[in-house]
């Protein structure tokens, strides 16, 4: 089977976005109230627009010891970039 064949006759479901994230990687999308302190962190976002809201939670936890002002910046022009590097 190929690997980029229809899922024909699967319904559209409705799922949390939480829901896709892996509980070892949840505190990468919590904000400031859970700040752990690593030197990297790395998630993968589907290409879909619909994985926006993770990307903007996602930097903005990166940016949260940071002022309003630049966590506001830094999540506006880092979800502008993922929004135009994602492929049609």
């Amino acid at each position: 089977m190929p690997v980029n064949a229809p899922l024909a006759g699967l319904p559209d479901v409705t799922l949390p976005l939480g829901e896709l994230i892996p509980p070892f990687q949840r505190h990468y999308f919590t904000g400031p109230d859970d700040i752990r302190f690593f030197k990297s962190r790395c998630y993968t976002f589907g290409r879909s627009v619909q994985y926006m809201p993770l990307v903007r939670a996602f930097l903005n936890t990166c940016a949260a010891q940071r002022g309003t002002d630049y966590r506001y910046l830094f999540t506006l022009l880092g979800s502008e970039l993922a929004n135009n590097a994602r492929a049609p």
